[in-house]
């Protein structure tokens, strides 16, 4: 018999080592976009934004500039929900129109410099290699793979908690805090 508690989070461990499995061995009808979508939805589940979801059952995932993943997930019928939390996306929005963004997906041409809210989780998808600094994680094709890897002092001054678990799947994890394990190998 399955234990219960061990089950769900075996299953998203699953379907997140699935989406880093390589871009050429997934089935035919995935594009990279839909694998870079797939780990950005991978991502959202393993976040947490607490002061926002004790008042809120829906995470606004934004998009600014164009990327694979934002094309993707532009063109989903439906958006799969973290648990019972459901994920509200817009689209392609300028700069001036992020404001309320729990998550933003920052494509090409979109600069460094985001009107955000403090606890928005940036994800650089072929972002401006300069926007790089500013993202918490940053999406990138290595060995034919799409890996991410996680810019730990940025996930904290954005104030989002992010589940050991993430971490362990990230390609590259960097910090400053020489207290922090499992970064900066």
């Amino acid at each position: 018999m399955i234990n219960k508690r061990l089950f769900w989070p075996l299953l998203v461990w699953l379907n997140m080592s699935l989406a880093l499995l390589p871009v050429k061995a997934a089935e035919p009808g995935y594009s990279d976009g839909m694998v870079r979508a797939a780990v950005i939805f991978g991502i959202l589940r393993f976040a947490e934004w607490p002061e926002i979801l004790s008042t809120q059952e829906k995470v606004v995932l934004c998009a600014v500039g164009q990327s694979p993943a934002v094309e993707a997930i532009g063109s989903l019928k439906t958006l799969p929900r973290i648990g019972q939390v459901v994920v509200e996306y817009r689209g392609a929005l300028s700069p001036s129109q992020l404001r309320g963004c729990q998550a933003v997906i920052m494509g090409r041409r979109t600069g460094s410099q985001l009107p955000l809210a403090p606890s928005a989780l940036l994800i650089c998808d072929e972002c401006d290699p300069a926007a790089h600094g500013v993202a918490a994680i940053n999406l990138m094709q290595l060995d034919n793979r799409i890996q991410f890897e996680v810019n730990l002092d940025r996930v904290r001054e954005q104030k989002v908690n992010l589940s050991a678990s993430l971490l362990e799947l990230a390609a590259r994890c960097s910090s400053r805090g020489t207290e922090v394990r499992g970064c900066n190998d």
